[in-house]
């Protein structure tokens, strides 16, 4: 029996050593490729990559192994737990064939494989594929490693408010970074525009650049209008979750749908009637979108409406006593979560300070060397004005969210290291019913806030 464990173990460590010789390997070889035409100190940042990308291998490794594990556990699950079950299993498995995907679309663009995809003249936001996917699948994977905290029995009406206002703040948020991120398309608009009013009238094409204060401001107003109907739509869906009463449900549920029909063919008319009429020369553009993005929506907005579907159907299921457990993480995941810590924290206080430091420093070392004596410790409102700016910043903001969760595991570890994770007996049927409303609301609340977005600038607010 005992040379048995003794095999069993060295085969162990020698899978354990082929595997950390691969995550090592990778790291080397994102992080040995800089580009020519960066800075020193974003050259070396390569090496941070290289670190993130080390952890992403171990992560993958650790997604697998609990995969296997889950598959196992569902052969002799009882009825009520498999649709948990499989939901876990389905999660960690759709994480695991995209951080693969991701991880050799980069090391295929750090050898210059293949080509970045180019930038348009008119893209408000930094490319989805594959830098943000790859961070934000990570997040995703960190996320569900992390165990569920005992949940407090409070009330309805308590739990009701209080989630109707994250809800709503998120969408807030929201909106106040659409509104400042086309911000640039509203100037070019305004340019294109004063060119129209300077030209020769007979020029001037007729029906085009109306006056918005003439007509009342009608553009504006019609996408705030709008956008407050998603602000309501999105506290309707999380108001669902909590009303027991049949006809009260029905009602809620009506009036969801209405507003998000009515926000549907909004968007269709601005689209196609109101944006050619107000800003004929962008709208001729057409979709500033790149090819690589069109693919990552897609995946992204599914990710996000199962996230949201089911946290809700978790929130309509209640407390239970009965749970069904999941694989603890192993000393391989613990690995993989202490490098992307590291690497995640190191970017995230990179990505502060590129907002408040206006030259560029020679080296990596140079940079905080030179940096936190001078501006970091000097004033704390360049501190928390540089912290408001970088949540405006899409790669900055998720950077940081990393950090935090993978920290947050970090602390549970070192606190509970024997905490097991769990997960609520749910109804597959609620999960798909709440992931289908979170992904119409997502499909149609975009576009509307990035309407709104463009809208505000023609508004009485800006005028």
């Amino acid at each position: 029996m005992s040379v048995n464990k003794k095999r069993h173990a060295l085969r162990f460590s020698i899978g354990s050593l082929l595997i950390i010789t691969a995550a090592v390997a990778v790291g080397l070889a994102v992080s040995l490729s800089p580009l020519p035409d960066l800075e020193t100190w974003e050259a070396d940042m390569r090496w941070l990559q290289g670190l993130l990308c080390s952890g992403v291998v171990l992560l993958v490794c650790e997604l697998v192994r609990q995969v296997l594990l889950l598959g196992h556990q569902w052969r002799s699950a009882e009825p009520e737990t498999k649709a948990a079950l499989i939901i876990a299993l389905f999660q960690r498995l759709v994480l695991t064939m995209l951080l693969s995907g991701l991880l050799i679309l980069q090391l295929l663009l750090r050898r210059r494989v293949i080509e970045e995809v180019q930038r348009t003249e008119w893209t408000v936001y930094p490319e989805l594929w594959p830098s943000l996917m790859l961070t934000i699948s990570i997040l995703a994977a960190i996320r569900i490693l992390l165990v569920n905290r005992e949940q407090q029995n409070i009330s309805a009406t308590r739990a009701c408010i209080t989630g109707s206002i994250i809800f709503t703040g998120l969408i807030g948020i929201a909106i106040f970074i659409f509104t400042v991120r086309f911000e640039h398309v509203a100037m070019a608009h305004f340019a294109t525009n004063m060119v129209e009013m300077r030209s020769p009238i007979e020029l001037q094409r007729t029906g085009f650049f109306p006056n918005h204060a003439a007509e009342g401001f009608r553009t504006f107003w019609l996408s705030a209008a709008a956008a407050i109907g998603m602000l309501l739509a999105t506290g309707l869906l999380w108001l669902d979750v909590t009303v027991k009463q049949p006809l009260l449900r029905i009602v809620i549920r009506a009036t969801f749908l209405l507003l998000l029909s009515c926000a549907a063919v909004y968007v269709y008319w601005f689209a196609n009637y109101e944006f050619p009429r107000i800003s004929p020369d962008i709208a001729s553009v057409g979709s500033s979108r790149m090819w690589s993005d069109t693919v990552a929506w897609p995946v992204l907005l599914i990710g996000l409406a199962t996230t949201f579907g089911l946290q809700l159907a978790f929130k309509r299921q209640g407390i239970s006593d009965k749970v069904v457990e999941l694989p603890s993480i192993s000393a391989k995941g613990k690995l993989a979560v202490y490098l992307i810590a590291i690497a995640s924290g190191v970017e995230a206080n990179i990505r502060l300070c590129q907002f408040a430091v206006d030259e560029t420093p020679r080296s990596l070392l140079s940079f905080f060397l030179w940096f936190l004596p001078r501006s970091w410790w000097s004033s704390w409102g360049n501190y928390i004005g540089t912290l408001g700016e970088a949540i405006l910043q899409p790669e900055a903001l998720l950077v940081m969210m990393l950090f935090v969760s993978t920290m947050s595991l970090v602390w549970q570890a070192i606190r509970n290291p024997n905490a097991e994770p769990s997960l609520q007996p749910v109804a597959g049927k609620q999960v798909l019913c709440y992931t289908l409303a979170s992904l119409a609301l997502l499909v149609v609340a975009i576009p509307t806030l990035a309407i709104f977005g463009f809208c505000y600038w023609l508004g009485p607010l800006v005028w």
